[in-house]
Parts: structure tokens; sequence; C-alpha cells
């Protein structure tokens, strides 16, 4: 897709070349990325969800719904991701027909990605659908193609997707980055020996009121982990206000020591965040807790979706004849993409620091180019200090 963005504003020209069609403007400026495309003999108008009145953000929820087959999840997912406190409607991109009809939608999800001490706003794109009369199209492609644009317009970082499909979503750039972790304890009789743990620390389900206790749980077990989405205080109230999840507590008398985040897929118990206070009684506890749930559940297998060198899994292993594996999907899974180039390498430069300084390069004088086709920059490395410069087009 050819377009030119305006410095100001980020106006769409008013004619440029998509395939075999024509790319006008198509809405005030208030809304400068809504525009309507003339492609096979109809007008798509792509835009947002800003300004719209509450029956369009219902049929927005209905359409997003009724392309997935698991309606009511995507639904109510729909709706979750509405009520949190970053969220705006101009997050919601669309493609609409020429009676107004949604086509094909996607979300954008404003969060704040943690790298080190280094922090990124990051877009996570989800509920990427077409109505099934539409498909084969190239509206997809359109909606993304807005998407990447409207983020590097709104100051987005980076992205990060998960992806079903294989071989789709690099051809917008994206490249798998996230390994898949996990660590299994399998079978009736290593559950019923982890049921019988000898614990003192007791238990029960998580209750929304115990999500304000829960921050430095989870501070404390993900401070290593590099990707890890920031949490603010608007952000555990989200979460407890519009809980999506199951989960067990521990209790030491009559404090909190740990938490768990569980869902049953098939026949296992899956543990997909977790945070305990560094003690093995307490580890103990948590393990015997999730065993007790998954037989209670009829399943006989526990699964942690966890980093492999968090002290959780670690105990399973070494303990309990847990099984780790660790799993790079083939251009799919959880994939990324840099956004604004110069933008991410500047809020990475602590980071930098940091890791030079600790290297045996920390007294070396270099400059660095990365040329990409979002951008080129310069990293200059200066006795353990680094700076970055932006490139011109025609460096």
């Amino acid at each position: 897709m050819s377009r030119r963005w305006g410095d100001e504003g980020g106006q769409v020209d008013k004619w440029a070349v998509y395939r075999q069609g024509r790319v006008r403007a198509a809405t005030s400026p208030s809304e400068p990325l809504v525009r309507g495309i003339v492609y096979m003999d109809i007008e798509w108008n792509i835009g947002s969800m800003a300004g719209a009145s509450k029956a369009r953000r219902l049929e927005s929820d209905q359409f997003a719904g009724r392309v997935f087959s698991r309606y009511h999840e995507e639904f109510a997912f729909c709706r979750r991701m509405r009520r949190h406190p970053r969220h705006s409607d101009a997050l919601i991109r669309t493609i609409k027909d020429e009676d107004g009809r949604i086509v094909a939608q996607l979300y954008i999800i404003d969060r704040e990605l943690c790298i080190g001490s280094s922090t990124l706003r990051m877009g996570g794109i989800a509920s990427v659908g077409t109505d099934s009369s539409f498909r084969k199209r190239g509206l997809a492609t359109m909606l993304m193609n807005d998407a990447m644009a409207f983020m590097a317009q709104e100051g987005f970082d980076v992205s990060i997707l998960f992806s079903i499909p294989v071989d789709y979503y690099n051809r917008f750039g994206y490249m798998t980055v996230l390994p898949e972790y996990t660590t299994t304890i399998e079978g009736l009789a290593r559950l019923q020996k982890l049921q019988s743990l000898p614990s003192v620390p007791g238990s029960r389900a998580l209750r929304r009121s115990d999500m304000s206790l829960l921050p430095p749980f989870y501070g404390t077990a993900y401070r290593d982990t590099p990707g890890i989405t920031r949490r603010d205080t608007a952000h555990w109230n989200w979460l407890r206000r519009n809980p999506d999840f199951d989960g067990v507590v521990i209790t030491d008398g009559d404090k909190l020591s740990g938490y768990a985040l569980t869902r049953i897929k098939g026949h296992q118990l899956v543990v997909h965040e977790a945070g305990v206070h560094p003690s093995p009684r307490i580890h103990d506890a948590l393990l015997r807790t999730l065993a007790r749930k998954a037989l209670s559940s009829g399943v006989t297998s526990i699964r942690l979706d966890l980093p492999s060198d968090l002290p959780l899994s670690r105990l399973c292993v070494l303990e309990h004849e847990g099984v780790q594996s660790v799993k790079a999907p083939y251009k799919k899974g959880g994939m990324a993409k840099i956004i604004n180039l110069a933008a991410t390498l500047r809020k990475m430069k602590p980071v930098f620091h940091e890791r030079l300084q600790k290297s045996a390069y920390k007294d070396l004088q270099q400059r660095i180019v990365i040329d990409t086709d979002i951008g080129g920059v310069a990293l200059k490395l200066n006795r353990g200090r680094v700076t970055v410069e932006t490139l011109p087009d025609d460096h």
C-alpha cells in the first residue's frame, strides 16, 4: 500500500495507490486515519470506533463474537478490553462496507512492556477477524497496514501478537520472539504424592479482594523476566473489577504468601502466572494446593506455563519429576515487531549502559549502524556509554 503521512496530524494524501484501487480522504481531520478505499468495485471505509454510539459499540462486540467460533468468550473479551484504563475506542480499528456495516476489525491493546530497567509502549494485536462473506479480499491486510500506521503515528514502540496461522504475520514484519516454556508434572501417582505434602500454610480460592495484595509477589517473581507487562495500580484495579481467571492463594496465618492463576485445558491444570514468597514451605503448599485442585477437577496433569528459571519451575524438576520443554514456533506463536526504531533504542539506553558496563567491551569506542526498512540509527559506544543517533533517509 502506498501512502505518505504528513508531518502534522498524520493526514493521508488525497490520492494514493492500493493495488488496483484508489484511496481518498473520507472523514474530518478529527479522525485522519479514516478513509475510503475503492477496491473490487466496493468502497471500504477504514477507520476506528472513536466517537461511536453505544449501539455501534454493541455492533462491534457482536461482530467479534460472530466471526470467531467461541462467541461468548470473544464477546466478553472485547467488552473487558474496553474497560481498561488505557483503552480508547480509537484502538478498535475497523473496515466498513458502503452501507456502514463492520466487515473486518481488530483491537490494539495498549500496554507497557518492561525489558530490564526500560519501559516500552506496546501495541498488542488481538481479535483480528473478517466477516465470512468478505474473506479472501485482502481486508485483513488493509487492517494490519492501517494498525501499524496508526501505532507509528501514536507513539507506540513495539507491537506483539500471538499468531495461530503459520506464515501470515511475518509478511508484516513480525518475528517469533517468545519461546514457549512449560514444566509438566504428569500422572495420578505424582499428583497424589504432591497432594500429601506436609505443609502448615493454608490455601483457598483467589478472591477479587486479594488483587490489591498481589503486586509485590508479581514484581518479585517476574522482576528479571524480559518482556513482562508493567502493571500499575490502575491495571490491578481493572483486574479486580473485570476478572477472567480462576486461581488459588496460599495463606500463612493472616498473611497472603503466594498465588497462582489457573485454568483447565483438556486433561491439564494449566498455571499461567504465579508469585510466591521465597520459602520452600510456601512453594510446597502451593504445589500441594495445585495437585488437589487438579484431582478435584478430574485431571491428572499440572502444566506450568512459566519461565523455566523461576524457583517454582525448578522445584518441580528437582524434587517432583517435572519435565521441562522449550519450543520456539516457526513464524507463529508469540511474535513481535518494532514500530518506532529510534524511539525504542533510546528508551533501551539504560539497559545498554548496564550490560555494557558488565561486559568485556565496556571501554570500547565504536559506531554501530543499524539499517532497516523502518529507518536507520547509529549506536555510538564510548567507554561504557551509549548514544542513539537517527540517520537521515539518504544516509
